[in-house]
């Protein structure tokens, strides 16, 4: 167990080192961020609730895609669609949501503030979408001119309902999550 934990931040060390090699290869960074943008992103979704007392928590996967325009040089607006899978409660949904991004300095490697409502449909006929929200951090590092691979940490806000399986009628929950990823955009 101890021989995994070290494999894991020697990878942690050996990866951090390569994108810093590799942003400082970057020479040509597009500061003044303007036009069109689409920003691709894979993440995690621990839950941060128990399951109506239960002693499991809900958690998922997500892949989500966001085309969008910088309306200033700091701040691009766009519009999301995606797919996110939850187990405990097992409900796939598919969002579509606009989403704001805002870069906290001018550099080539900036720190920025994402933020994004919308509603999920669900994808099988027992169980429905709802309303979807979600915010947080994230820090694009150059990689290429105009292309960027950013880590985000934040929150996401779910809430859906699923049908009883033996019984009529159906329940309302809401999927409170962290939400851990990395995007790419260019």
């Amino acid at each position: 167990m101890k021989d995994m934990s070290n494999k894991n931040w020697k990878f942690m060390i050996l990866f951090t080192l390569s994108i810093v090699c590799l942003q400082s290869n970057v020479s040509a960074q597009d500061v003044n961020r303007k036009g069109y943008f689409n920003k691709t992103k894979v993440g995690f979704l621990p839950g941060l609730k128990d399951q109506q007392g239960a002693a499991f928590k809900q958690r998922g996967t997500e892949i989500s895609s966001v085309n969008g325009y910088y309306v200033t040089p700091k701040l691009a607006l766009g519009v999301g669609v995606g797919i996110a899978a939850y187990v405990n409660p097992t409900v796939t949904t598919i969002p579509v949501y606009i989403q704001a991004n805002y870069d906290l300095t001018n550099g080539k490697s900036t720190p920025y503030l994402f933020g994004g409502t919308g509603y999920s449909f669900s994808v099988t006929s027992h169980t429905g979408g709802g309303l979807m929200a979600e915010g947080g951090l994230g820090w694009k590092i150059p990689i290429k001119t105009r292309t960027s691979i950013s880590p985000e940490l934040g929150y996401r806000y779910q809430r859906v309902s699923y049908d009883f399986v033996d019984a009529p009628g159906s329940i309302k929950d809401n999927l409170s999550s962290i939400s851990i990823g990395v995007s790419l955009r260019f």
